[in-house]
């Protein structure tokens, strides 16, 4: 193996070492909160919570898309989302018609 191969392995490993690590703190911070519904899951459910005409939900701290879709789904349906802040960095999203 030369040595330019040999130095694209390591930091190849490293890299992936890297995402394994933040993977698995995102994972226990998950597991150590409240919340039912993880990160990248919430903002999938917003719009069968608007259609159904309402719900709620425990999540962890939202993402942006929660944020992006709860705007785009009130300008078409007629539905109110609210986010509030829990503890330990939980947040409670819910949506009720208009």
């Amino acid at each position: 193996m030369s040595p330019a191969t040999l130095s694209m392995s390591c930091h190849s490993t490293m890299l992936r070492l890297r995402e394994a690590q933040e993977t698995a703190k995102m994972m226990q911070n998950y597991l150590g909160s409240e919340a039912v519904v993880g990160r990248h899951l919430s903002d999938q459910l917003l719009l069968p919570m608007a259609l159904a005409g309402g719900g709620k939900m425990l999540t962890s701290a939202p993402s942006n898309h929660v944020k992006t879709n709860t705007e785009v789904i009130e300008k078409f349906l007629p539905v109110k989302f609210e986010i509030e802040a829990q503890q330990r960095g939980c947040h409670f999203i819910s949506v009720k018609s208009r």
